[in-house]
């Protein structure tokens, strides 16, 4: 008698449920009928998770969020995941050969707040930071930089002097000491937006991507022309790539205690910090964007 009244209860909940999620199908719910314990899954059936978990092949893993239910490119991205995953089908990449490369500015984190993340944090650092005098070059290009991301004209060659300026401006800082830097900046509001910070202002569907590939076993890197350091400390909270899969605008460095001693006869010693230098490496745009591919991932990348 006491199991027939937990089966009855256990009808009932599912009859509510129905109502209240307005789906035909019930939800994952489990009934212990020796202590009439009721156990409701986390997804209501109807969800669009679970949806996409209905639509995707057999053997992908993961779920793509955050897409149109009927968007084209998502449907071909389930469909190349699908193939590529599959060692039965003539299209399958091993595990070591799915590399995928993403852009960040633009792609994964917004641009126009009102310009890239390391434009803005910069003309803060040359304009606005009380703590930093900047020398009469380095502020006469950062408001000329100002002016053109507000006015929606930058100066000529601002890629390029943006880069040896901003190599100077933080020249010094210690690692840690630029991304905490960079982390308080992503505190900031991002310009044009309510209630959205700089660091808070990424692409959903495209965050989701990068998760949905590497649950399915791709190998994914940033390769951006902003600074090395600020994207791996703007990405941190955000995607599953880690530190050394991050590249980018590099500049040098150096030992605290290396004055002007060449890094070839210099020793580091116990006492030392590793500091940034303001000597630009590589800005990493265009052709060196595929250079630096070939130099640090070693691979063609199969997606980017």
């Amino acid at each position: 008698m006491k199991t027939k009244k937990r089966i009855l209860a256990a009808v009932l909940i599912m009859a509510l449920l129905t109502a209240l999620t307005g789906c035909s199908t019930y939800p994952d719910v489990t009934i212990d009928l020796t202590t009439g314990e009721v156990r409701i899954g986390d997804q209501a059936a109807g969800d669009t998770q679970a949806k996409y978990n209905e639509a995707e092949p057999a053997g992908v893993k993961g779920e793509l969020l955050y897409w149109s239910e009927d968007s084209a490119a998502a449907a071909s991205i389930r469909d190349y995941v699908a193939e590529v995953t599959d060692i039965n089908s003539d299209k399958y990449i091993p595990v070591e050969d799915r590399i995928a490369v993403f852009d960040m500015d633009g792609t994964l984190i917004g641009e126009l707040y009102p310009s890239y993340f390391e434009y803005m944090m910069f003309i803060h650092r040359a304009l606005h930071d009380d703590t930093f005098e900047a020398p009469d070059d380095m502020r006469e290009f950062a408001e000329a930089l100002e002016d053109g991301v507000y006015g929606g004209k930058v100066p000529d060659n601002s890629e390029l002097l943006h880069a040896k300026y901003a190599g100077q401006a933080y020249a010094g800082m210690t690692v840690e000491e630029m991304r905490d830097y960079t982390r308080a900046f992503m505190q900031t509001e991002a310009d044009g937006f309510t209630n959205l910070t700089k660091g808070d202002a990424f692409y959903w569907p495209m965050v989701s991507l990068v998760q949905y590939l590497a649950d399915n076993d791709f190998t994914c890197y940033i390769v951006s022309g902003s600074s090395r350091t600020i994207c791996r400390e703007v990405i941190a909270d955000w995607l599953p790539i880690p530190d050394n899969r991050v590249i980018g605008m590099s500049y040098s460095m150096l030992a605290s205690g290396q004055g002007d001693t060449d890094g070839l006869e210099y020793v580091y010693s116990a006492d030392d910090k590793v500091i940034l230098g303001e000597d630009l490496i590589i800005k990493t745009i265009k052709m060196n964007k595929v250079s630096a591919i070939s130099q640090e991932i070693g691979k063609v990348p199969v997606l980017s």
